[in-house]
């Protein structure tokens, strides 16, 4: 039966979603700023009317995390700020690297800025911005939809001050916010609220998610059907967990989906749901051996998974690196995947050094950013 099954969801994925290969490296989005200069990480893909917007955290200090000297804290303690780019053919071509907003603390925290996650409502992208380093203030900006002018940071109403990651989703003029959060425990916590431009009222929560604690870095999204799916990894046991729910708020216990190779853990869990109604749980496996790849498990019913195929390298030329935070984003029949690599690559001009952070997709639509040089 698990033959049949397995045989049947590639069908489904080759008919559908032809893209998902194994080691694809795609492409470089973003450049770092320079060769051995900024680290480029945790991506956020929202699109908003006829753009696509890819958020991301751009380290204020130098870092490169294989190079010599390192940068004290690079790259998980320091501080970053946030950047974005501009794709008007959805997400083919990306413009320039455009400031949002400097980090609150500066290079050296306690803000460290790195945790990003953008969603749309029908008048404007809204920018969840967390410590993702430790524990902090979740901040708030918003963009109306049909310009580039973006609110300063503010903190979210109602979030909790000791937050560590975050994401969001929306519906309607629902907002909904899932946050890993430390009060007397490490748990996952669920919100919701109501938005108007840069307005967010609460209107549910918080509530907890049942057996969550001592998980990380909740992702979601809502499927075909209306469903929320939640996800995260619970590093003590080392594998990737699903929920369910039908408001948002109240969710199913934590289902194993990802169970990791022994003695690993499955970081930065994300979801995407294809076209043809399949589930897409993207990870990063930390080998134990200075490489990260990333990996996929697939679903057509959020409860039979089948097992972990790697789509990224994690080295070159026996230099090992770190792809992780992974993000899919459904694009018509198409899911690209975004995520942060320290692969080194070469432009027209400039070798760009292993061991530096970028933002890359894959699989790739051919080049480094056609609109012009990368930023």
């Amino acid at each position: 039966m698990k033959v049949l099954f397995a045989a049947v969801l590639a069908a489904i994925v080759v008919l559908v979603s032809p893209t998902i290969a194994a080691a694809d490296v795609g492409q470089a989005r973003t450049s770092g700023n320079g060769p051995g200069q900024k680290y480029d990480r945790n991506s956020s893909v929202v699109t908003d009317g006829a753009a696509t917007y890819l958020f991301f955290a751009r380290s204020e200090l130098q870092c490169n995390r294989l190079g010599t000297p390192v940068t004290p804290g690079c790259p998980d303690n320091i501080g970053y700020d946030l950047y974005y780019k501009k794709s008007l053919d959805g997400g083919k071509d990306y413009g320039p690297a455009v400031l949002v907003a400097t980090n609150p603390t500066g290079p050296g925290g306690p803000f460290y800025g790195r945790t990003i996650s953008a969603t749309a409502t029908a008048d404007g992208v809204h920018i969840f911005w967390a410590n993702g380093g430790s524990v902090g203030p979740v901040y708030h900006i918003f963009k109306p939809t049909g310009g580039d002018a973006f609110t300063s940071p503010q903190v979210t109403p109602g979030a909790s001050p000791v937050t560590f990651n975050v994401w969001s989703v929306s519906r309607g003029q629902e907002v909904f916010l899932y946050s890993e959060e430390y009060t007397t425990g490490q748990e996952i916590t669920a919100r919701r609220y109501t938005a108007s431009g840069a307005t967010l009222t609460p209107a549910g929560g918080p509530t907890t998610v049942p057996n969550s604690q001592d998980a990380n870095i909740p992702k979601a999204i809502i499927d075909d059907s209306g469903t929320f799916r939640l996800t995260m990894v619970k590093p003590n046991q080392g594998g990737d967990y699903v929920a369910s729910s039908s408001d948002g708020l109240v969710f199913s216990p934590p289902t194993l989906a990802a169970p990791p190779e022994q003695g690993f853990i499955n970081w930065d869990p994300n979801l995407v749901q294809n076209a043809g109604g399949v589930y897409f749980l993207y990870f990063a496996p930390d080998h134990g051996d200075g490489t990260q790849k990333i990996a996929v498990t697939s679903s057509n019913d959020f409860v039979h998974w089948t097992a972990t195929r790697e789509v990224s390298p994690g080295q070159t030329g026996g230099v090992k690196y770190w792809d992780y935070w992974p993000e899919p984003v459904r694009r018509g029949n198409q899911v690209v995947l975004y995520y942060t690599s320290e692969r080194g690559f070469n432009d027209a001009s400039t070798s760009y050094p292993t061991g530096q952070g970028h933002i890359w997709t894959t699989p790739g639509f051919g080049g480094l950013d056609h609109l012009g040089p990368a930023g």
